[in-house]
Protein backbone atom coordinates (compact mmCIF):
# COMPACT_ATOMS: atom_id res chain seq x y z
CA UNK A 1 0.00 0.00 0.00
CA UNK A 2 1.53 3.31 -0.82
CA UNK A 3 1.25 6.69 1.29
CA UNK A 4 -1.16 8.06 0.17
CA UNK A 5 -3.71 5.03 0.34
CA UNK A 6 -2.37 4.33 3.72
CA UNK A 7 -3.29 7.84 5.29
CA UNK A 8 -6.77 8.15 3.21
CA UNK A 9 -7.51 4.94 5.39
CA UNK A 10 -6.23 6.31 8.12
CA UNK A 11 -8.39 8.88 7.95
CA UNK A 12 -5.52 11.56 7.31
CA UNK A 13 -5.01 14.25 5.07
CA UNK A 14 -2.85 13.25 2.00
CA UNK A 15 0.73 14.99 2.51
CA UNK A 16 2.04 17.17 -0.14
CA UNK A 17 5.56 16.34 -1.44
CA UNK A 18 7.71 18.50 -3.43
CA UNK A 19 10.87 17.07 -5.62
CA UNK A 20 14.37 19.25 -5.79
CA UNK A 21 16.68 18.65 -8.10
CA UNK A 22 20.62 18.68 -6.97
CA UNK A 23 19.46 19.20 -3.07
CA UNK A 24 22.47 17.90 -2.00
CA UNK A 25 24.51 20.81 -3.82
CA UNK A 26 22.80 23.22 -1.58
CA UNK A 27 24.63 25.37 0.29
CA UNK A 28 22.58 25.62 3.59
CA UNK A 29 22.34 21.35 3.29
CA UNK A 30 26.06 22.01 2.60
CA UNK A 31 26.51 24.58 5.75
CA UNK A 32 24.17 22.48 7.85
CA UNK A 33 26.80 19.14 7.21
CA UNK A 34 29.47 21.23 7.68
CA UNK A 35 28.46 22.44 11.24
CA UNK A 36 27.86 18.81 12.03
CA UNK A 37 30.91 17.89 11.36
CA UNK A 38 32.86 20.20 12.95
CA UNK A 39 30.60 19.63 16.31
CA UNK A 40 32.07 16.18 15.70
CA UNK A 41 35.28 16.93 15.52
CA UNK A 42 35.00 19.56 18.44
CA UNK A 43 33.65 16.23 20.43
CA UNK A 44 37.10 14.30 19.75
CA UNK A 45 39.34 14.35 22.56
CA UNK A 46 41.51 17.89 22.39
CA UNK A 47 44.90 16.16 21.84
CA UNK A 48 43.55 13.88 18.42
CA UNK A 49 41.30 16.75 17.19
CA UNK A 50 44.55 19.32 17.26
CA UNK A 51 47.01 16.92 15.86
CA UNK A 52 45.18 15.84 13.13
CA UNK A 53 44.06 19.61 11.86
CA UNK A 54 47.57 20.54 12.39
CA UNK A 55 49.09 17.78 10.55
CA UNK A 56 46.69 18.62 7.61
CA UNK A 57 46.59 22.83 7.75
CA UNK A 58 50.63 22.25 7.72
CA UNK A 59 49.87 19.87 4.11
CA UNK A 60 47.57 22.41 2.60
CA UNK A 61 44.36 19.63 2.88
CA UNK A 62 41.38 19.53 4.49
CA UNK A 63 40.55 15.91 3.30
CA UNK A 64 41.33 13.88 6.14
CA UNK A 65 39.41 11.85 8.04
CA UNK A 66 40.32 10.28 12.47
CA UNK A 67 39.67 6.50 12.24
CA UNK A 68 40.61 4.67 15.65
CA UNK A 69 42.58 1.36 15.67
CA UNK A 70 42.06 0.78 19.15
CA UNK A 71 40.21 0.91 22.54
CA UNK A 72 40.84 3.24 25.18
CA UNK A 73 40.30 1.93 28.70
CA UNK A 74 39.57 -1.57 29.92
CA UNK A 75 39.54 -4.94 27.59
CA UNK A 76 35.74 -4.92 28.45
CA UNK A 77 35.02 -1.31 27.04
CA UNK A 78 34.40 -0.80 23.35
CA UNK A 79 36.71 0.28 20.74
CA UNK A 80 36.55 3.25 19.53
CA UNK A 81 35.08 4.42 16.41
CA UNK A 82 35.47 4.57 13.55
CA UNK A 83 37.37 1.66 13.28
CA UNK A 84 40.07 1.75 10.45
CA UNK A 85 39.29 -0.94 8.94
CA UNK A 86 35.41 -0.67 8.65
CA UNK A 87 36.22 2.70 7.49
CA UNK A 88 38.51 1.70 4.67
CA UNK A 89 36.59 -1.40 3.54
CA UNK A 90 33.34 1.77 3.37
CA UNK A 91 35.55 4.47 1.22
CA UNK A 92 37.49 1.70 -1.14
CA UNK A 93 34.83 2.57 -4.10
CA UNK A 94 35.36 6.05 -4.12
CA UNK A 95 39.38 7.07 -3.27
CA UNK A 96 42.47 5.62 -5.05
CA UNK A 97 44.89 5.35 -2.62
CA UNK A 98 45.00 6.32 1.38
CA UNK A 99 47.77 7.35 3.73
CA UNK A 100 47.94 6.09 7.20
CA UNK A 101 49.40 8.24 9.77
CA UNK A 102 50.22 6.38 12.01
CA UNK A 103 50.06 3.12 10.48
CA UNK A 104 50.40 0.73 13.83
CA UNK A 105 48.09 -1.48 12.54
CA UNK A 106 49.30 -4.43 10.22
CA UNK A 107 44.95 -5.12 10.29
CA UNK A 108 44.88 -2.14 8.36
CA UNK A 109 47.28 -2.84 5.81
CA UNK A 110 45.66 -6.60 5.35
CA UNK A 111 42.14 -5.29 4.86
CA UNK A 112 43.99 -2.88 2.12
CA UNK A 113 45.37 -5.36 0.19
CA UNK A 114 42.06 -7.50 0.42
CA UNK A 115 39.95 -5.18 -1.29
CA UNK A 116 42.74 -3.05 -3.69
CA UNK A 117 43.26 -0.36 -1.89
CA UNK A 118 46.77 1.20 -2.40
CA UNK A 119 48.19 2.30 1.12
CA UNK A 120 51.28 4.34 1.89
CA UNK A 121 52.05 3.93 5.90
CA UNK A 122 53.48 7.18 7.44
CA UNK A 123 56.54 6.17 9.22
CA UNK A 124 56.54 8.31 12.15
CA UNK A 125 60.31 9.28 14.15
Amino acid sequence: MDAPTALATDGLPDVSVTYVGDWHVHPKFVEANACHVRDALDRLPVTTRAGARLVAAALGTDDWTVVFQSRSGRPEDPWLSPDVCEYLRAISSTVSSVVLVPDLDCEAAAVCREIGLPIVPVSLP
